[in-house]
């Protein structure tokens, strides 16, 4: 996203501490892992917030916590012999005690099965439509009602924008949208 919108890292940063956010995820797919690292390590030099790894498990040591999807919750626990989701978060708690840990959901089944983890919030989406992922699909209302059966934190995913007010959702993850602000 950044380097679609020309940005590099110092850049971004100074647009998104005007929204003082709670965590900042990093999110990377096709890098090679020592640039993701020193991605984070710039990341970390130029901001007080906590950082959060996009599904990079074996890079959590870099960074304050981990954000993990749901096709790769399933490929963390094939590489990794572990049969049951929950007890992947327990290893994962019992590895990395003090880390933030969050998952993406977009069905009532996967909130209901993640209030059984030892995890500290939930994505839920996607909200709206997004032009950074592709989307089966869109939530829209109904992601008040699912933030509201689940046990832990709510964070509302996909397409979501800075002026959003959503029932029973603790945060709001805006991707793009923040770009479009500077």
């Amino acid at each position: 996203m950044l380097s679609k919108n020309n940005l590099n890292i110092k850049d971004f940063i100074q647009i998104v501490k005007k929204f003082e956010p709670v965590y900042i995820q990093y999110r990377n797919k096709s890098a090679q892992k020592d640039k993701i690292i020193s991605s984070i390590k710039e990341l970390k030099g130029c901001t007080n917030t906590k950082i959060i790894i996009n599904d990079h498990f074996d890079l959590m040591g870099y960074c304050d916590g981990l954000h993990i999807g749901q096709e790769d919750i399933k490929k963390l626990q094939i590489s990794l012999n572990i049969n049951e989701p929950a007890n992947l978060f327990k290893l994962i708690r019992k590895l990395h005690k003090n880390k933030i840990i969050g998952i993406s959901t977009k069905t009532n089944e996967q909130i209901l099965q993640a209030n059984s983890f030892d995890i500290d919030y939930i994505g839920i989406g996607a909200y709206k439509d997004t032009t950074t992922k592709k989307i089966d699909k869109i939530l829209g209302k109904n992601i008040s009602y699912m933030a509201k059966i689940s046990n832990h934190k709510t964070c509302a995913i996909g397409g979501v924008k800075i002026d959003d007010n959503i029932k029973n959702i603790d945060y709001l993850a805006i991707c793009s949208g923040l770009l479009k602000t500077h």
